[in-house]
């Protein structure tokens, strides 16, 4: 455990520390990313799974008055390609900065991930991703200080709703309903069509069900695409998958549903599934009530999907990267 802050308590954190977790990390957002709020479920991922391993995962420092002032957890390796990637997250309450905590979870995680990657049976190149906003300068200097670099830049986009929203159009062969009673077509779905997304690794049915597990799920406000493939099932051909989280609205200036998820099989796209998609998914927005369409995308997807936001009228509202440090 990390050797800093004379009046801390450092140790493993549980599935109970989950509440003193959200506590801390939504403390730090007000200074880093004020317009980012976490529920429960975006912060639990540690301990649940199969291959969960809080003990050897995850650290906190608790004050003497037992509130968490720093978290940190690695991930076990996931294979991406050729890579092997360990995603780590970690957070300093504000007024414990510049105690030299920050750099004392990094190498702690750097010492996890690099035992983690040398316990693998599979002998690949390594390396550990993490996030940081674009609002939080003094977080990624020190990640860059400890030897991270800047790879990936990601758009978070919103979409005013109260906007004029195209009719879907999808082609004769397609009709779009829920994923309701499609939810493995739905993972096989989404695997496909994030088979050349960076960072992305497939979905196991475990990892899949975790999703449909989350409380801001919405599979009401959520949509698949359907064709039938040659043999007369029905195939997913496209999907959104919705989150709405109240908790989060005051942050971000109104209600909103998040589009968690967006994906075409690569078989299918060039024919306005994606467009169709989301047209039909913001007009369920609108008439749920809600004020906004928001989404996350990849700056420099390869599918061209900023494009298909933009021309439906989302806009860039925020930033965030992703830093690499490579073993």
């Amino acid at each position: 455990m990390p050797a800093v802050g004379g009046d801390l308590t450092w140790r493993a954190a549980s599935n109970a520390d989950i509440p003193k977790i959200l506590q801390l990390v939504n403390a730090a957002n007000k200074l880093d990313d004020p317009a980012r709020v976490l529920v429960a479920d975006d912060v639990n991922g540690p301990f649940t799974g199969s291959d969960a391993q809080p003990n050897s995962n995850t650290v906190i420092a608790l004050d003497p008055t037992g509130q968490a002032v720093a978290y940190a957890a690695t991930s076990p390796p996931e294979i991406q390609k050729l890579d092997s990637v360990v995603e780590r997250s970690g957070v300093v309450h504000p007024q414990r900065r510049g105690q030299g905590i920050g750099t004392a979870l990094l190498n702690w995680q750097d010492a996890r991930a690099r035992q983690m990657l040398a316990n693998q049976s599979e002998d690949l190149p390594g390396w550990r991703g993490t996030s940081a906003p674009e609002s939080a300068p003094a977080t990624r200097a020190l990640l860059e200080k400890n030897g991270f670099a800047e790879k990936r830049c990601w758009l978070e986009m919103q979409r005013d709703l109260s906007d004029e929203i195209p009719d879907p159009a999808v082609p004769s062969n397609i009709y779009i309903t829920t994923p309701e009673n499609l939810s493995e077509e739905t993972r096989l779905a989404y695997n496909d069509s994030f088979q050349s997304h960076w960072g992305s690794a497939p979905d196991t049915p475990e990892s899949w069900r975790n999703r449909e597990q989350r409380a801001d799920y919405r599979p009401d406000l959520s949509f698949v695409a359907v064709a039938e493939n040659p043999a007369g099932a029905p195939e997913v051909t496209g999907l959104v998958i919705s989150r709405v989280s109240p908790e989060k609205w005051e942050a971000r200036g109104g209600s909103f549903a998040y589009i968690h998820l967006m994906g075409v099989r690569s078989s299918w796209r060039g024919k306005g599934i994606a467009t169709a998609l989301l047209a039909h998914s913001m007009q369920a927005f609108r008439s749920a009530g809600l004020e906004r369409a928001e989404l996350n995308v990849d700056a420099d997807s390869p599918t061209g999907a900023v494009s298909v936001y933009e021309n439906l009228g989302f806009r860039a509202a925020y930033r965030h990267s992703t830093y690499v440090k490579e073993y």
